[in-house]
């Protein structure tokens, strides 16, 4: 699997309103930004391991 491939089904797999039933899925700027902040320190931990 590709590091694009890891990220992209880390980012799809974490956001919870890709699995919610309802048709009204938002959530609070601190959630989204909680999300984004983890997304980023795991793409630059795999960055330094798999793109030496």
């Amino acid at each position: 699997m590709s590091l694009v491939s890891v990220t992209n089904n880390i980012e799809y797999e974490w956001d919870v309103r890709n699995f919610e039933k309802s048709g009204h899925n938002v959530k609070s700027i601190s959630f989204d930004k909680a999300l984004i902040d983890r997304y980023n320190s795991l793409l630059t931990c795999f960055t330094k391991m798999w793109c030496k």
